[in-house]
């Protein structure tokens, strides 16, 4: 029929009825795979507008602008779909900008939000997540304004999407429902077509929560299947399986109904049921039908996936094939898919399937041929400019060449993968909601192993201007991890102001400090260690796994919460001891050193190093003792060279079902009278908008909130007790960045007592250096657990008075730590176990 009305309008003289009738020929050609056909007659198409207006005979209303308008609006809006399809995300985003353009000079606003909801789905495919949230946000109040329609709909439901791939999980369910029960509004015949596609991103919103509680189990949300499921994830699951089924019953176009399907077998197979035969026969059957389009070759990839998963159990009609069966079967359908990417000239899809058949060999055993086709991956990623795609193919090569014995062209392999994830920062590992859901599993390792490699050569021990070089680069590739853990728990790329780095201080600034960098890795606990002056790095490691470290650690936790554990807690004390300090003993004791810094790694932060044992005596009783978040700082200052003002607020009723601290009070007057005349803020008037104000009207160099509070490895669980609400991590940091332009200096040094560590969360102290980090301070300190408060006011009041005399610093924040620490370990008998005086930690800037 198209053909026809072509022939018609093309024998009358009628180029923009010819041309939009040969949009949508060059659309149903598409949808037939008739890729060359849908090409030539898109391409005669835009010709045809392109043609001075004129050119062509023909009189009557196509010679009116609004109509030459009309037809253009349209045009670019189908060409940006097919280049969507053909995998040109860039060009389609160009072509719904220009039928955008051509909507608004029609006054056309439906037109204009359709194609910018279309821009929105190119920015997300080329992974450009804060713009399409931007764009979103921009035209939310004019789609606000329409009447309820099915254009509607979908811009609500492309919100969903982007809110979900930024990590606005609750966001993102909120607007697509909204979306769903809009078009359940409308007449049946305009909300069916569309309802489906809703119902399947609402279910991936829904799979997306579920995930989201099996990181905090512990527990990877990709996987074939995944036992003991949290009872917070399984009813999520349930969900999405329901929203999914809904949307195959209801999708009138194949690619829809296949998706659904695909989604729900995948998440139903994690729950630990198994593939049915007759699911993959009919999924084959309906992979036959799609037609060409970068959609279809997706598809095909994730039933890969699903195939590579085979049965979960053996009673019945599940999918059984025969040894080998399954692999074969996944490779067939992946080499149908290169085909298809092939024809599509499409390098991101043929990398895509290149790389997933590299990984299906590499599984099998057969190296060589997973190195060629990962290879072949790696160069289509770097022609399609895909370093989300490129970071996952290096590694895989980097995996191959290690197993192959290939270490240096290993290291090669993974350094271009951490390199990749470094560029990606800002929009990768901090905003894309999968790699915050998978960062232990699909991230972390990366870091680990490659930082394994680096130190485990052998070429090391034989070239010792390599080892340090080497030393140098595996120092900084944990630092990049740290970056990348804290951009992680953020969901956005931390910066920091002027940062300085930690070997500076030691070789200018204080002469007498250490700082260690253990880190934990599979098999061993490695140590590297940059003493002051000194620019060579020292180097040990315990070979230890890394399970029994974590075992450990949570043991010397535990017994170090508990104040009855004196002999056992000196036990794990001395033993963790001897992996990271002992070593170094005699070497800092000829080099005079004062201070130990620790950049700590893993579970290794969840610990006070103040508490090791050396056998005879605690740590803190030779050393000041500080960690920090990372290589980097804020520009450090010693507080003798600021003028310190005090911002002292606190919490002493019971409030929000948290207990009274009656000792709170002492603490705030004694504090007051070290440092008098500043703002105290207590109870009532200890609320958001007081904090605000004072930060916002004096210099304030030091801010004190003695107030529960609790640090997480979410941020959203991390919060400051206020009197009238929870203070979470970003209202926290929006408060304590509150300064006019002329009182523009850090704060000095932040002070937490009373907060503590989330029980059973074992990344807690991600909250920690979240709060450090976010508040813009130099230095902060704080409790990993909860003291008595009589215990922590005196602690606190006797670090005041060792840093200061008469209203001046007179030593570094660590060494007044430090005094305030010995007070109570060296005084009453009931106050040694390090329960009581080694809770506090220092982070941070130590002088």
């Amino acid at each position: 029929l198209l053909s026809r009305a072509a022939q018609t309008h093309r024998l009358r003289g009628a180029p923009l009825n010819l041309s939009l009738t040969l949009g949508y020929l060059a659309l149903a050609e598409q949808k037939l795979g008739h890729l060359e056909a849908a090409k030539a007659e898109m391409a005669e198409s835009v010709a045809l507008l392109q043609a001075r207006p004129g050119a062509h005979s023909g009189t009557g209303p196509e010679t009116r602008p609004e109509t030459r308008a009309q037809v253009l609006a349209q045009v670019m809006n189908m060409r940006g779909q097919l280049q969507f399809a053909w995998g040109q995300p860039e060009d389609a985003l160009e072509s719904w900008k220009q039928s955008q353009k051509a909507y608004r000079t029609l006054d056309d606003s439906v037109g204009e939000l359709g194609s910018q909801i279309n821009q929105v789905q190119a920015l997300r495919t080329l992974g450009f997540y804060r713009r399409a949230q931007s764009q979103l946000s921009e035209f939310q109040s004019t789609m606000a304004a329409l009447p309820d329609s099915v254009t509607k709909a979908e811009g609500l439901r492309s919100l969903g999407n982007v809110l979900r791939t930024v990590g606005d999980l609750e966001g993102a369910q909120v607007a697509l429902e909204q979306s769903l029960g809009m078009l359940e509004q409308l007449p049946e015949e305009q909300g069916k077509r569309a309802i489906a596609s809703t119902l399947l991103s609402l279910g991936n919103t829904l799979q997306s929560q579920g995930n989201q509680q099996l990181e905090q189990f512990e527990l990877s949300p990709s996987v074939c299947a995944v036992s003991n499921l949290p009872p917070t994830a399984l009813p999520l699951y349930e969900r999405a399986v329901d929203a999914y089924r809904k949307s195959e019953a209801t999708a009138l176009t194949p690619s829809t109904q296949l998706q659904s399907q695909l989604n729900r077998l995948s998440l139903e197979q994690m729950m630990g049921q198994p593939l049915q035969t007759s699911s993959v026969n009919a999924i084959a059957t309906q992979l036959d039908n799609l037609g060409m389009g970068r959609s279809a070759i997706y598809q095909q990839i994730a039933f890969s996936r699903l195939l590579s998963c085979g049965s979960q159990s053996s009673s019945g009609n599940e999918f059984e094939p025969e040894p080998g069966e399954t692999s074969d079967l996944a490779i067939q359908v992946l080499q149908h898919a290169q085909q298809q990417a092939q024809r599509l000239g499409d390098a991101r899809a043929q990398s895509e399937v290149l790389g997933q058949l590299g990984r299906l060999y590499e599984s099998q055993g057969q190296n060589g041929v997973a190195e060629r086709q990962t290879k072949a991956a790696v160069k289509l990623a770097d022609r399609a400019q895909a370093l989300d795609i490129a970071y996952q193919w290096h590694w895989q090569l980097g995996r191959l060449y290690r197993e192959q014995g290939k270490t240096e062209a290993a290291i090669a392999a993974y350094s271009q993968s951490v390199d990749a994830l470094q560029t990606l920062r800002s929009d990768l590992v901090g905003v894309n909601v999968g790699l915050q859901f998978s960062f232990r599993r699909d991230i972390e390792p990366i870091y680990r192993e490659l930082v394994s490699l680096l130190l485990k050569s052998d070429r090391n021990r034989r070239q010792p201007e390599l080892l340090q070089s080497r030393l140098t680069q595996a120092r900084d590739v944990i630092e990049a991890l740290q970056l990348a853990e804290l951009d992680n728990f953020f969901q956005d790329a931390c910066s920091t102001a002027e940062p300085v780095l930690v070997d500076r201080i030691t070789d200018q600034d204080d002469p007498t400090a250490a700082v260690f960098y253990p880190i934990l890795l599979p098999d061993r606990l490695e140590v590297i260690v940059k003493l002051p002056g000194q620019s060579e790095l020292q180097h040990f490691d315990t070979t230890i796994p890394a399970d029994r470290v974590e075992t450990v650690i949570q043991e010397f936790r535990r017994q170090l919460e508990e104040p009855y554990t004196a002999r056992t807690v000196r036990t794990v004390a001395a033993e963790v001891y001897g992996w990271l300090v002992a070593p170094m003993e005699a070497t800092l004791a000829q080099q005079g050193v004062k201070t130990l810094v620790f950049i700590m790694d893993g579970v290794l932060r969840n610990i006070p190093i103040s508490a090791l044992y050396t056998g005879d005596h605690y740590l803190i009783e030779d050393y000041a003792v500080a960690m920090s978040p990372g290589l980097q700082l804020l520009d450090p200052q010693p507080l003798q060279a600021v003028e310190s003002k005090l911002l002292l607020g606190a919490l002493t009723e019971a409030r929000q079902g948290f207990i009274a601290l009656p000792g709170v009070e002492q603490e705030v007057e004694e504090v007051s009278q070290v440092l008098p005349g500043d703002v105290t803020l207590v109870d009532e008037q200890f609320v958001e908008s007081a904090i605000e104000s004072a930060l916002g009207n004096e210099p304030v160099s030091i801010v004190h909130l003695a107030t529960h509070g609790q640090f997480s490895s979410q941020a959203e669980d991390t919060f400051i007790l206020l009197y009238d609400e929870k203070l979470q991590l970003k209202e926290l940091e929006s408060v304590l960045k509150a300064r006019n332009q002329s009182l523009s200096q850090s704060i000095e040094l932040l002070v937490l007592s009373a907060c503590e560590t989330a029980a059973g969360d074992e990344r807690a102290t991600l909250g920690l250096a979240g709060v450090a980090v976010r508040a813009g301070a130099r230095s902060t300190l704080a409790s990993l657990w909860q003291v008595d408060d009589e215990q922590t006011s005196r602690l606190i009041r006797t670090f005041y008075r060792s840093l200061y005399q008469d209203g001046k610093a007179v030593r570094t924040k660590a060494e007044a730590l430090r005094q305030a620490q010995l007070s109570l370990l060296q005084g009453e008998a009931r106050y040694r176990h390090p329960r009581y005086w080694s809770a506090f930690v220092m982070l941070g800037n130590w002088l």
